[in-house]
C-alpha cells in the first residue's frame, strides 16, 4: 500500500497531489498534525479531522508488528524510545513584524484573520520548498529543514523558503499598510524528535544551541530580510548574492557571531565536483593513471616488481582504479590478493591478512576447529606445495588449534611473529613462482603497526618477483617507501566538469536529467567521483519518488564536522528514505564497516523474513553491498563515510545503549570474538560504558597482542584499559574499587613489560613504580614487581663513565658482558625470564649507550678494565659472568686475572681467537673496513649472527640501532685486535664454565666452542641445536633454563624443552 492506495481507501483521492507535492508518504504520516495538514493546503476542517482519525487508526493496526518490508522494528532492548536523532538540522525562525503595533490597530476578529493568513502562507511555503512546521509561537513560526526527512540541499532550502515568505507577507496588506516578516536561519548539530503533547497539539521538540541561533539571528534582522549564520552560509556557496553583516552581539551568547543576509538568489558560478563512485560504473577521467598502473604491471610481470602507493581523499576512486585494472587484466594469468584495512580494526594485529585467508578458505564460524584446519591445510597445499612446516604458524595466526596434529612451535612471541611474517611472504613468492601476482592492500591509514610491518617486507622483498603490490591510502597519511627506485607514487585528483557530466550521466542510467540539475549536480560535488555518483544517485530516486518537477537548489561544503555537511545531508537524505531498514542501518554501523549476516541478526533480534527485507533494501538502495564468499554472508557499507553518516545520526545514549547490547550478545554467542579478537569486544564495552568488562577485554588484548610481539598494539590496549580503569575510580567508591585496583595493577606491570621490550625503560620504571605504588606495604607482591625495573647505575674508570643496570633480584648475581651493547629491548626477554631469581646486571659497553664516548684503538684490554670497575662499584662480590660473543673474551681475561671476582662463568658464541672466525666473513670485514663502510660491516656481521628466518625482524631492530651508534664506536668493534686472544690463557682458568653455542653458527663455527671447551679445565660444552650465533635470542627460554640450572647447581643439563 502507498499514499495514494490510503487516500483512495478513504475517497480522498484528489489531495494525492498535496500529499506528493510534499514529499508526504505512509511513514510519515504517522508524524503529520492538523497544522501540517492545515499547511498542505486542505482548509476543510472535516477532511482534516478524518484524516487525523485515519492516521491514529493506521498506527494502532501497524504497531508493534512491521508495516511491509519498509518498517522494521528492532529489538525493544535498544529500540530508541521516541525516534530522537542527532542531526545536522536547519532551523529557520520566522517572526511578524509590528505584531504590538498591529494588536493595537485591529480587531481582534481582523486580527485573528491576518495571523491566519500570515502563518497560512508562511506553513504553506515552508511544506513547499522540503521543510517541517514545527510550532507556531503566537506570531511566529519554527520550522525545521532536515527533519523528519532530510534533503541534500535542506540549507538551500530553508533560504528559498525564506525569500518567497518574505516576498509572500509584503503581499498581505492590513490597515496601515503592508505585512512584514523578520527572518533568522542558522545550521548545526542538533537532538531532535523528541515528542511533546498529544494530537494536533503534538510537535518535534528541538535540542540544541541552533534554534536559539536562529531566534536570536531573527531580532538582528531588518524588516523584510533574512539573516543567517556563518555555518549556514557555507552551506549556500554561490547559490544567493550575500552581504557579510557587521559580527553580531547576542544574547546568551558568549562571542560575536559572524552573520550574512541573504538577498536574490543567483546562477550558480562553476565549482569543482565531490563525489565518489562506489559501484563499477565505466571508468571516466583516469585514463593517465591507468595507463601508469598498465605499465607497472607490464614490468612485474616481466619478473621487475613493482610498488604503487595510490592516495588521494575519501571518495577520490583508489578502489575503483585498482578493479579497472583487474578488469583490463581479466583476460591475462594472474593471481589475484586483496586486503582490506578498516578504522575498526586498527588495533588488531594483522586483522587484514587473517580476513584474507579465512576468506580464501572459506573457513565459517560454525565449522569445528577440525573443519577449520583441514580447510586451511588445503588452502596452504595449493598456495606452499608442502605446507607442513607453515600449517602450524598459520593456524596460530587464525586461533586455530592444531596441537593434535602438528608438533608445538617452541617458538618465543618474537620469533613467533617473525617467522608468521616471513611466512606471509614466502607465500607471496611461491605464488609468484606460478604466475604474477597482483597484490592490493588497501586504506592503510587504518593498518594495524604489525601488518605496516608486513608491508615493509613485501615491499623490500618483491623487488626481483613478478609482483604488483598497490597500497592505498588517504593523502594525509605518510607513506614510508616512496624514495625505494622500485616505488611508484600516484596521487588521483578530482575530476574536471567534463568527466565528471560524464559520470552522472552514466549513473543517471538513460533517466534524463534536466539540465537545472545536472548543473546542481555538478555544483555540490567538487569533483570527488563518489560525491558525483551518490548526489545523482539521490537525484534520481528524487525524480522517481516525486513526478513532479523539483526545486532543484545549489550548495557548497562545510568540513567542520566528521563528515561533510553537504555528504551527511545527502547521504541522511537517503537514509531516511529506507523507512525501517534505516534502523538495521544504524545498528549495523555501529558493529563497523563490515559486519555478517548472522551477527547482524543476533543483535537485531529480528525474524529472518524481516532481516532479509531490510537487508535487501539496503542493497538494493546501494548503501551496503555482500563482502566476503558467498557462504560467510558478510556485508560492507560501500564507503565508511556512508557508515559514519548512520552511526552519527544516533543519539549518544543511544549508541551507548547499543553497544553494551552488541557486547553482551556476542560475548555470549560468539565465544571465539572473545578469544581470538578480544580487542572488539574491549571497544564496544568501553563504548556502552560497561568499564569493568572493557577494562578486562583490554588487558587480555594486550597480552594476546604482546605473545604475538605485537608491541605497539599491545601497547595501546593498555592505556585504553587504563582509562576504564579511571572511568571506574571516578564512579565507584573506594571501598568498592578492588577489582579495578586488580586490574589496574595487571595492567600496569604489563605495560613495564611491553614499553621495556620497547626500549623505553624511563616509561617502564614509571609503570612499573605506579603498580607499586597500589599495593600495600605489607604485601610481598610488590618484591615481584620491583624486581622488574631497571635502575641505571654508574661506574667510574679514569674519569669516564660507564653505565650499567642492575634488574631483578635473589642471592645470586649474573652479570652479562659484550664488548657492544645489545640494546636492553633486546635482552629483555632473558630479563622477564630471570628477574625473580637472579640480580642481574647489564651493561653499556664505552662508546654506546649511557656510557662515555670511547676513542680508537679500544681493544678488549680496555673492555676487561671498564668490567673489573663495573664489578667494583658492585662491591667486588663473586658474581656468574656471562659472555655473550666477544664479551666471553672479556670475562675470560679478567677471570683469568683476578678469579675471585667470579663464582661461575657462561661464554655464549666466543670466539678464541681472531682466526675462528668465518674466513669469508672476515675478508669481507677487512675490505668494509679499509673503505669504512659502516653499514656494510654491520650488515654482514649481523647477515651471519641472524640467519635464521624467525630473527629477521631482529636484524634489522639491531641493523637500525648499530647504525646509530658513534663511527669510533662502530670502527673501533669490526677493527683488527690481537688482544681478543685468549687462547693462551684458559689452561689457567679453574672456574667452573659453561660453554654455550649454536650448532649452525655461521660466524664463529662450533669448532672453536669446542676448542675453548677442551682447553678450559673445568668446562662443559652446551650445544643448541639447529641454531646460530646467538641462542640467548633465538632460544630463549631453553638458554634461560639451562643457564639457571647451571647458576644454581653447576650442571648443565638438557631438561625436557616441551615444558
Amino acid at each position: 500500500m502507498d499514499i495514494a492506495d490510503w487516500l483512495r481507501a478513504l475517497g480522498m483521492q484528489h489531495l494525492e497531489g498535496a500529499f506528493v507535492a510534499n514529499d508526504v508518504d505512509l511513514e510519515l504520516l504517522p508524524k503529520l498534525t492538523a497544522a501540517d495538514l492545515e499547511a498542505l493546503g486542505i482548509s476543510s476542517v472535516g477532511h482534516r479531522r478524518r484524516l487525523l482519525d485515519a492516521i491514529g487508526k493506521l498506527v494502532a493496526e501497524t504497531e508493534p508488528s512491521a508495516q511491509g518490508s519498509g518498517i522494521v522494528k528492532l529489538a525493544g532492548a535498544f529500540q530508541s524510545q521516541a525516534s530522537a536523532e542527532r542531526r545536522h538540522l536547519t532551523v529557520m525562525f520566522v517572526d511578524l513584524v509590528g505584531s504590538t503595533e498591529l494588536a493595537e490597530r485591529l480587531d481582534p476578529e481582523d486580527l485573528r484573520t491576518t495571523i491566519r493568513l500570515y502563518q497560512d502562507a508562511c506553513s504553506a511555503l515552508i511544506v513547499t520548498f522540503g521543510g517541517f512546521v514545527a510550532k507556531y509561537l503566537g506570531d511566529g513560526i519554527l520550522a525545521y529543514f532536515g527533519w523528519p526527512r532530510a534533503h541534500e540541499d535542506d540549507a538551500e532550502r530553508s533560504v528559498r523558503a525564506g525569500l518567497a515568505i518574505a516576498e509572500a507577507t509584503s503581499r498581505l496588506t492590513v490597515p496601515g499598510g503592508p505585512l512584514s516578516v523578520r527572518i533568522g536561519i542558522a545550521t548545526g548539530l542538533v537532538v531532535v524528535g523528541d515528542l511533546i503533547g498529544e494530537g494536533a497539539a503534538r510537535e518535534e521538540a528541538v535540542v540544541g544551541e541552533t534554534p536559539n541561533l536562529a531566534a536570536r539571528l531573527q531580532q538582528t534582522a531588518e524588516p523584510g530580510t533574512i539573516v543567517v549564520a556563518d555555518a549556514t552560509r557555507r552551506l549556500l556557496g554561490a547559490s544567493f548574492e550575500m552581504e557579510e553583516l557587521p559580527a553580531a552581539r547576542l544574547r546568551g551568547f558568549a562571542e560575536p557571531i559572524r552573520v550574512w543576509k541573504a538577498m536574490n538568489e543567483r546562477p550558480i558560478a562553476e565549482r569543482f565536483e565531490r563525489r565518489r563512485a562506489l559501484g563499477l560504473t565505466k571508468l571516466v577521467g583516469r585514463r593517465r593513471e591507468t595507463a601508469v598502473l598498465l605499465d607497472r604491471w607490464k614490468l612485474a610481470k616481466g619478473g621487475k616488481g613493482q610498488v604503487v602507493l595510490l592516495s588521494g581523499e575519501p571518495g577520490i576512486g583508489k578502489s575503483r582504479i585498482i578493479d579497472e585494472l583487474r578488469q583490463r587484466l581479466s583476460d591475462h594469468a594472474f593471481t589475484s590478493l586483496r586486503f582490506q584495512c578498516s578504522a575498526q580494526n586498527i588495533g588488531s594485529a594483522l586483522h587484514p591478512i587473517i580476513s584474507r585467508v579465512e576468506s580464501a578458505c572459506g573457513i565459517n564460524r560454525n565449522d569445528t576447529p577440525t573443519a577449520k584446519l583441514a580447510k586451511l591445510e588445503i588452502l596452504l597445499e595449493e598456495e606452499f606445495g608442502d605446507a607442513t612446516s607453515v600449517t602450524p604458524l598459520v593456524a596460530a595466526l587464525l586461533g586455530i588449534p592444531f596441537n593434535e596434529n602438528y608438533p608445538p612451535l617452541g617458538l618465543t612471541p618474537r620469533q613467533q611473529k617473525a617467522k608468521t611474517l616471513e611466512t606471509l611472504a614466502i607465500e607471496i613468492q611461491c605464488l609468484a613462482a606460478r604466475q604474477p601476482v597482483l597484490f592490493s592492500f588497501e586504506d592503510i591509514h587504518w593498518a594495524d603497526p604489525t601488518s605496516l610491518e608486513f608491508l615493509d617486507i613485501v615491499v623490500n622483498r618483491i623487488e626481483r618477483l613478478p609482483v604488483m603490490a598497490i597500497l592505498t591510502f588517504r593523502s594525509e597519511f605518510e607513506a614510508a617507501w616512496p624514495s625505494i627506485a622500485h616505488v611508484t607514487q600516484l596521487s588521483l585528483k578530482r575530476l574536471g566538469r567534463r568527466y565528471a557530466t560524464a559520470l552522472a550521466k552514466q549513473v543517471a542510467a538513460g533517466v534524463e536529467l534536466p539540465a537545472r540539475t545536472l548543473e546542481q549536480i555538478l555544483a555540490r560535488t567538487d569533483g570527488v567521483p563518489l560525491f558525483v555518483e551518490e548526489l545523482t544517485k539521490a537525484e534520481i530516486e528524487a525524480i522517481s519518488a516525486t513526478p513532479r518537477q523539483k526545486q532543484y537548489l545549489d550548495r557548497a561544503t562545510s568540513r567542520d564536522d566528521a563528515i561533510p555537511s553537504i555528504l551527511h545531508d545527502f547521504l541522511m537524505a537517503r537514509l531516511d528514505r529506507l523507512g525501517g531498514a534505516k534502523d538495521v542501518a544504524q545498528l549495523a554501523s555501529c558493529l563497523g564497516r563490515e559486519f555478517s549476516h548472522e551477527m547482524l541478526a543476533a543483535v537485531s533480534g529480528l525474524q529472518g523474513g524481516e532481516l532479509e527485507a531490510a537487508i535487501n533494501r539496503l542493497i538494493a538502495s546501494e548503501l551496503i553491498e555482500r563482502a566476503g564468499s558467498p557462504s560467510t554472508r558478510s556485508y560492507m557499507f560501500r564507503h565508511a563515510l556512508i557508515q559514519e553518516a548512520a552511526y552519527i545520526s544516533l543519539l549518544k545514549s543511544r549508541r551507548q545503549r547499543l553497544h553494551a547490547h552488541i557486547a553482551e550478545t556476542v560475548e555470549a554467542q560468539f565465544p571465539e570474538i572473545a578469544t581470538q579478537r578480544p580487542e572488539w569486544l574491549a571497544y564496544h564495552f568501553a563504548e556502552g560504558s560497561t568499564v569493568t568488562r572493557a577494562a578486562t577485554y583490554w588487558l587480555r588484548a594486550a597480552q594476546l597482542a604482546k605473545n604475538a610481539y605485537a608491541l605497539r598494539e599491545a601497547a595501546a590496549h593498555l592505556q585504553k584499559c587504563l582509562e576504564q580503569i579511571a572511568k571506574l575510580r571516578s564512579i565507584a567508591p573506594t571501598a568498592h574499587f578492588s577489582e579495578g585496583r586488580v586490574q589496574e595493577n595487571d595492567a600496569l606491570v604489563l605495560l613495564g613489560d611491553v614499553t621495556s621490550l620497547m626500549g623505553q625503560l624511563e616509561s617502564a620504571n614509571r609503570y612499573y613504580q605506579r603498580a607499586i605504588d597500589l599495593i600495600d606495604d605489607d604485601d610481598g607482591d610488590s618484591n615481584a614487581i620491583s624486581r622488574k625495573q631497571h635502575l641505571q647505575r654508574v661506574a667510574v674508570r679514569g674519569g669516564a663513565k660507564i653505565a650499567y643496570y642492575e634488574h631483578g633480584g635473589g642471592s645470586d648475581t649474573l652479570v652479562i658482558v659484550s664488548p657492544l651493547a645489545y640494546g636492553l629491548a633486546t635482552i629483555q626477554p632473558v630479563l622477564e625470564r630471570l628477574c625473580q631469581d637472579f640480580r642481574i646486571v647489564t651493561i653499556d659497553a664505552r662508546g654506546s649507550g649511557a656510557s662515555d664516548l670511547l676513542t680508537r684503538p679500544y681493544p678488549i684490554d680496555e673492555h676487561v678494565k671498564d668490567l673489573r670497575a663495573v664489578l667494583g662499584a658492585l662491591g667486588d662480590k663473586p658474581v656468574v659472568g656471562v659472555g655473550i660473543s666477544a664479551g666471553g673474551n672479556t670475562l675470560l681475561k679478567l677471570a683469568y686475572q683476578e678469579p675471585r671476582l667470579f663464582s661461575k662463568l657462561v661464554t655464549l658464541g666466543t670466539p678464541p681467537n681472531n682466526e675462528a672466525f668465518n674466513a669469508a666473513y672476515m675478508r669481507i670485514r677487512e675490505e668494509d673496513l679499509r673503505r669504512e663502510d659502516l653499514e656494510g660491516l654491520i650488515r654482514s656481521h649481523t647477515d651471519l649472527i641472524y640467519h635464521e628466518p624467525e630473527m629477521l625482524e631482529l636484524k634489522e631492530q639491531v641493523i637500525r640501532d648499530r647504525m646509530l651508534l658513534p663511527r669510533e664506536t662502530i670502527l673501533s668493534f669490526f677493527e683488527f685486535d690481537p688482544t681478543k686472544d685468549v687462547t693462551g690463557l684458559l689452561n689457567g682458568i679453574r672456574l667452573s664454565t659453561l660453554v654455550i653455542h649454536g650448532r649452525d653458527d655461521r660466524l664463529v663455527p662450533f669448532s672453536a666452542a669446542e676448542q675453548i671447551a677442551t682447553a678450559l679445565p673445568n668446562a662443559q660444552l652446551y650445544a643448541f641445536e639447529g641454531k646460530g650465533h646467538l641462542p640467548i635470542f633465538t632460544a630463549t627460554d631453553e638458554f634461560c633454563r639451562v643457564l639457571q640450572t647451571f647458576a644454581h647447581t653447576g650442571a648443565a643439563v638438557r631438561e625436557d624443552l616441551s615444558l
